[in-house]
């Protein structure tokens, strides 16, 4: 979907730079105006405004095909297991998504992501009681580390999700990096 989001940004930008150099005939006289031109990118424009929007208030945690990475990690009562999953990205400049999915065993089994960043070089999660989470998650760079109440608190590292109109009703607190 970012991907996606860039494309079609940057088609919209260079639709912007061509109706600019059709426009200057027009405002010295020569030419009538661009109107297929200016159509064009005000389509490309509000297909642009539509996708920002949809990516900042209609976020969810769909993370699907990830490979599991540490855990399964269980609760000391046993109520809830974490596990931590990544996905690459991008290709050979991209990166790796790391979440963490918590299954609350007295809810038939639900499974909800409650952490979502980019992967640091050091990962680790643990139990500090039965409900409150330690997920570190850091590198000499960055630090992305967290301590979550797995029934009320969310951790995204760009904040998406603390704006999302769709899982606002599933937390009480959103965290987001303040980097």
């Amino acid at each position: 979907m970012f991907i996606r989001t860039i494309l079609l940004t940057a088609i919209t930008v260079l639709l912007l730079i061509f109706l600019l150099i059709k426009i200057v005939p027009f405002l010295l006289k020569k030419k009538s105006f661009p109107r297929k031109t200016s159509l064009i990118f005000a389509t490309f424009l509000s297909l642009t405004a539509v996708l920002f929007f949809y990516q900042s208030y209609f976020f969810t945690f769909d993370q699907t095909n990830g490979t599991r990475y540490k855990g399964p990690v269980e609760s000391p009562t046993g109520d809830y297991t974490a596990t931590s999953y990544f996905k690459e990205y991008g290709g050979a400049a991209g990166g790796v998504h790391v979440w963490v999915d918590i299954t609350f065993h007295d809810h038939d089994n639900k499974d909800k992501t409650i952490y979502l960043s980019d992967a640091k070089g050091m990962f680790s999660l643990s139990w500090k009681d039965d409900a409150t989470l330690s997920i570190v998650n850091k590198d000499e760079f960055e630090d992305t580390s967290t301590l979550l109440n797995v029934e009320s608190d969310i951790y995204h590292d760009t904040g998406l999700a603390c704006q999302s109109l769709i899982i606002k009703d599933e937390y009480e607190n959103c965290y987001a990096n303040e980097s």
